[in-house]
């Protein structure tokens, strides 16, 4: 079965000795005058390899690659993702039912949700706010262990009671909301190819009123980086955030549209 393998660059997080005394943080608001808006160093890599999984997808698993692609029965239109009733009354559900199917879980709890929309102008500058979230370009996960358990602790009394002697996964499902995707497509790196006690480092999301923990990523030859091609609607990467049994969070990151547009179009 071919396994077509294409060229990007890819931002990580340098490795500095900075970060065994000073935690890496952004903060989600503006800094006040005198602070850093963010400590952390960031370097682009490039000829980055990724390989495409079209025709593969059956071989996906969390255990094995820490992600799959899962088929959804949905109607929705572009537009009804603009609005928060219809996400929350519809898309979640359905959702939530498949990933209980799909992974045989005794139960799923959707913790949030987001919406992006990438900016024709990404990833240059306009000088303002943009009204949606924009494409995730520096490798990551989007939990830890720890952020996790903030998660969990944020439960009811009940629900923590019941899930406590459960194995408990935290999954991302992603999805175009129009497709087939030609811009900013997800990658993932392969699990199987992250060492985490010496390739993740966690940071800080600061927020107004809360902290958000994730990890960042350092770079490595190791990874084996994987992409679907032109993804459809219908089409969910589920990716591994955190386990509490033994498994690593997956590194992800939307792919620049230097690929995309060279190679998909």
């Amino acid at each position: 079965m071919s396994d077509p393998v294409l060229t990007t660059t890819v931002s990580c997080l340098d490795r500095l000795d900075i970060y065994k005394r000073d935690k890496p943080f952004e903060l989600r608001f503006p800094a006040p005058e005198g602070f850093p808006q963010k400590n952390m160093v960031v370097s682009e890599y490039t000829d980055v390899k990724v390989h495409d999984v079209r025709g593969q997808e059956n071989q996906l698993s969390l255990e094995k690659n820490g992600f799959f692609v899962m088929k959804l029965h949905q109607t929705l239109e572009p537009a009804d993702f603009d609005s928060t009733e219809t996400i929350r009354s519809k898309y979640l559900p359905q959702v939530a039912e498949m990933l209980k199917s799909r992974l045989g879980a005794s139960r799923v709890i959707v913790h949030d949700y987001l919406v992006r929309k990438s900016h024709k102008k990404f990833p240059v500058a306009t000088g303002e706010v943009y009204e949606w979230e924009q494409p995730a370009n520096l490798l990551h996960i989007d939990s830890t262990p720890n952020g996790t358990r903030q998660v969990f602790n944020g439960l009811s009394q009940g629900l923590r009671n019941e899930l406590s002697s459960k194995r408990c996964q935290y999954v991302t499902v992603w999805k175009p909301i129009a497709g087939p995707v030609l811009k900013w497509p997800l990658m993932m790196v392969d699990t199987s190819t992250v060492k985490a006690d010496v390739d993740l480092e966690a940071r800080d999301m600061v927020y107004y009123d809360h902290v958000v923990e994730t990890h960042l990523v350092y770079n490595s030859d190791d990874y084996k980086f994987n992409y679907l091609s032109n993804q459809t609607t219908d089409e969910a990467w589920v990716i591994l955030q955190t386990d509490s049994g033994t498994l690593t969070g997956t590194p992800l990151i939307e792919t620049p549209p230097t690929l995309a547009e060279a190679d998909f179009d």
